[in-house]
């Protein structure tokens, strides 16, 4: 929001000729920068978000747990 506000305001200025135009690239770099991070941190959660649904052990029947042979952080899979 911040890049963006000094972004249009940098655009409204280059316009009448009140700033340089280093000043208003050094803008428009830092909104696209802060775009790309924006993209990105948002990737990286959809990352975040399937790696949290391969954590979940569903069994297909109901029943009780009587032992566990695992460790955390060892991968498991369906042993019918």
């Amino acid at each position: 929001d911040f890049a963006r506000q000094q972004y249009e305001r940098a655009e409204s200025l280059i316009r009448e000729q009140v700033i340089a135009q280093t000043e208003f690239d050094d803008a428009e770099r830092l909104l696209r920068s802060s775009e790309a991070r924006l993209r990105e941190a948002a990737a990286t959660l959809r990352s975040a978000e399937i790696q949290l649904g391969y954590t979940k052990i569903r069994a297909p029947i109901p029943g009780v747990v009587a032992s566990v042979s695992t460790q955390v952080g060892e991968t498991v899979a369906a042993n019918f």
